[in-house]
């Protein structure tokens, strides 16, 4: 019997999704009591809302938008008739069209789908498909879901890393009372743009389908101001729809497993997970299978990711400081071929430093430097452009207040010296490169080639080897670039001020705060 009911389920499941293929859009089905009991596949093409992937994420349907259903469904003709109902933007919801589920007169579900203009072909085969369709529900096994505590610690890992809420963290202590123990660590996971290998240093155009639409506006209800700006070449990239789909579905059942796993969230740009970090070798070895199951899991739900992983801290100290930190060692791990995923943030001391020290491009000069004071400031540093000084723990070596530090209060900003030294104005660190960025699409090709040798400590084959060239062309692109640039790239400062100048011009191409 046990078997047989599995076997509905499945059959439930590839009816879903053959239907989902054949009308282009994402098919979710609600019981009547508003959990969410089954979804198809979501197609690239197919539309989506935020109110559904929040429905996908907790597994439940929000109060709000059932009575709004309802209400649309009160008149509903009791066959099998496709309803439509109107959007309502401030719940998230685009229109949608739904099929009362109906066995032998009793309802045993609601078949929902996006409204992007079905026509009576899509809504014939709708209402068609729905008695199989309630037929196969009726007789499966409910949907499996996480336990309540689960839900309620994706959701405080949401609010309090997310949203910032001290409350949150006070009831995630309370729901996890072992992170006193040891240290927390944060990860993050992001999709990368096109262009991420070596010439990616270029140009290239990005990727194309994410949910920046209806949930990039706020999947989810959280994360959707996590973007300055859309997605650049080499870059981050918004999840599809399937993607996030998938890994609102996967991660946290997976991950569940582990001892040290607390909660995870995912946003329409990235996914953060929270761990325990227990002081011992068992504690790191339980860890390393925590990292190497989410690499595992996002791979298969997701293309092209990379994860970032924030310094070990006590959990007392700044959940924003921790959710940072993770979210700029995943960004690098995507904009710079050399930083290997997953990326710890302990090792990222060029990029922090550039970071520190230039703002990303397009940001106002008036912005381009973090406010001095922040301290003095109750509710943080004031940080519009994502500077890294609020990813440094307040009191550590060259963090804002810290003793001798640019903004702790009486002592002076060096930079106003070095500035006033400087009658041109602040230096451009991509300055050296200015050059070959202005050169087109050679130019980005050349920038490319000098990058990867730069970052191969002028290993000659090593870098031949890593862009398929024969050594001879290789120097032909290395001479050229020194000529258009006019520098000597055996020389050792000159070379050094290159590969910085090529790491700032990827550091200021982030987009994620």
């Amino acid at each position: 019997m046990t078997e047989a009911r599995e076997e509905t389920g499945a059959g439930l499941q590839e009816a879903l999704d053959a239907l989902a293929g054949r009308l282009g859009v994402g098919i979710t089905i609600d019981g009547p009591d508003g959990q969410l009991l089954a979804y198809s596949s979501q197609p690239d093409s197919g539309a989506t809302d935020e109110a559904r992937l929040a429905a996908i994420l907790r597994r439940h349907v929000e109060p709000e938008v059932r009575a709004w259903e309802e209400a649309a469904l009160r008149e509903a003709d009791p066959r099998h008739r496709a309803v439509r109902v109107p959007a309502n933007p401030q719940l998230g919801m685009a229109a949608r069209v739904c099929v009362p589920l109906r066995r032998r007169g009793r309802p045993v579900g609601s078949l929902w789908v996006i409204d992007d203009g079905l026509d009576e072909t899509r809504l014939a085969a709708l209402n068609s498909d729905a008695p199989r369709i309630a037929a196969l529900l009726s007789r499966s096994p409910a949907m499996p879901t996480p336990a309540p505590a689960a839900w309620t610690r994706d959701r405080l890992v949401r609010t309090a890393y997310e949203e910032g809420s001290a409350q949150a963290r006070d009831d995630l202590l309370h729901a996890v009372p072992a992170l006193l123990d040891g240290h927390v660590q944060v990860l993050a996971a992001v999709a990368t743009g096109a262009g991420h290998s070596g010439a990616g240093a270029g140009g290239g155009t990005a990727a194309g389908g994410g949910v920046a639409g209806a949930a990039g506006a706020g999947a989810a209800g959280a994360g959707a101001g996590s973007a300055r700006t859309a997605a650049q070449p080499g870059g981050v990239r918004p999840w599809t729809a399937a993607e996030y789909t998938a890994l609102a579905a996967c991660v946290g059942p997976v991950l569940r497993a582990h001892p040290t796993f607390v909660g995870a969230h995912v946003a329409p740009t990235h996914l953060l997970v929270v761990a325990r970090r227990p002081s011992s070798a068992a504690g790191d070895e339980q860890f390393d299978r925590l990292v190497a199951d989410l690499e595992l899991v996002v791979g298969r739900a997701a293309r092209d990711v990379r994860i970032g992983l924030a310094d070990p801290a006590p959990f007392a100290e700044s959940a924003a400081v921790a959710r940072r930190q993770a979210l700029f060692a995943a960004e690098m791990a995507a904009l710079d071929p050399a930083v290997a995923s997953p990326a710890p943030f302990a090792r990222l001391g060029v990029h922090r430093l550039l970071a520190r020290a230039d703002p990303p491009r397009g940001a106002p000069a008036s912005l381009a430097r973090p406010a001095r004071h922040g301290l003095l400031d109750p509710h943080g540093p004031v940080d519009p452009l994502g500077s890294v000084d609020s990813l440094e723990p307040p009191g550590s070596p060259g963090s804002p207040g810290s003793p001798g530090s640019p903004g702790s209060p009486g002592s002076p900003d060096p930079r106003d010296q070095l500035d006033a030294l400087d009658p041109i104005g602040p230096l451009d660190p991509t300055a050296p490169i200015a050059a070959l960025e202005a050169a087109g699409e050679s130019g980005a090709m050349l920038l490319a080639t000098l990058e990867a040798y730069l970052d191969a400590a002028g290993d000659v084959q090593a870098v031949a080897a890593r862009l398929g060239l024969h050594r001879s062309s290789l120097y032909y692109r290395l001479d050229r670039a020194a000529d258009l640039l006019g520098a000597d790239v055996s020389d050792g400062p000159t070379r050094l001020a290159l590969h910085l100048a090529c790491k700032a011009r990827r550091v200021r191409r982030r987009t994620l705060t």
